[in-house]
């Protein structure tokens, strides 16, 4: 066997005994986390029972009442799964092209990212490498070449 061909099998070998002694981490059920959810926004009921008002109890977050499947959209849930991964049918959980991309450290197109700042820093961010420091308005990028990163 060759050295390294060896030394990669001891690695596998040894990825695999430490994952095998590592305990199992603890996920709770789908029914105990049903029976924890908890809306922010609760009904103030009249004397009858109908709905005076919602009244947010829960200030740090902001949690609707539970949704089945049923109650969402096809439309929805089809265009979340298609934003998440477009080959989601095509493969059985595990998209190992994605993942062969993302181990390799392929780097993606360079685009001019903003990440949400101001226009005066992206102004300012255009600017640098310049001979003098600024750029004329017209040496930016257009608004259509401008890529945003908003998550």
């Amino acid at each position: 066997m060759k050295p390294v061909a060896s030394a990669a099998a001891g690695l596998a070998a040894a990825v695999v005994a430490a994952l095998a002694a590592a305990p199992a981490l603890a996920v709770p059920s789908f029914d105990a986390v049903r029976a924890a959810h908890a809306p922010s926004d609760l009904p103030l009921l009249d004397r009858h029972g109908a709905v005076l008002q919602m009244v947010r109890v829960d200030e740090r977050v902001r949690r609707g009442p539970w949704l089945t499947l049923a109650d969402i959209s096809p439309a929805l849930r089809h265009a979340i799964v298609l934003g998440e991964d477009r080959r989601f049918w095509d493969h059985g959980g595990v998209d190992w092209r994605a993942l062969a991309a993302g181990s390799q450290g392929r780097p993606r197109p360079t685009v001019l990212r903003t990440q949400c700042s101001s226009p005066p820093k992206r102004k300012s961010r255009a600017s640098v490498g310049s001979r003098s420091g600024f750029r004329s308005p017209r040496a930016m990028p257009s608004a259509s070449a401008r890529v945003t990163n908003c998550a």
